[in-house]
C-alpha cells in the first residue's frame, strides 16, 4: 500500500495512525482492501486521508447482457 503521512517532529501533539491501523479501517468500513492512504494537512485534531481501495465490482455474464442488447 502507498501511504504518506504529513512530516512531524517526534514527541508532537498530532500523530499520525499507523499503514497497518488504515488497512484494517478500510477492512472493517468497507470490507476492501486500501491500496493508497495521503494524510491531507490544514487539520487541527482530525486526520484526514485521501484513500483509494480495490473495488469488487460483480462480473455480469453474457446472459445479462443481452437482454440490452437487442
Amino acid at each position: 500500500m502507498r501511504f504518506e503521512r504529513i512530516g512531524r517532529t517526534s514527541g508532537a501533539f498530532q500523530e499520525s495512525v499507523s499503514a497497518e491501523q488504515i488497512v484494517e479501517m478500510g477492512r472493517r468500513a468497507f470490507g476492501t482492501e486500501v491500496v493508497s492512504a495521503v494524510e491531507l494537512g490544514g487539520g487541527l485534531y482530525n486526520y484526514t486521508y485521501r484513500s483509494a481501495w480495490i473495488t469488487r465490482a460483480r462480473a455480469t455474464g453474457p446472459t445479462s447482457i443481452s437482454r440490452f442488447c437487442t
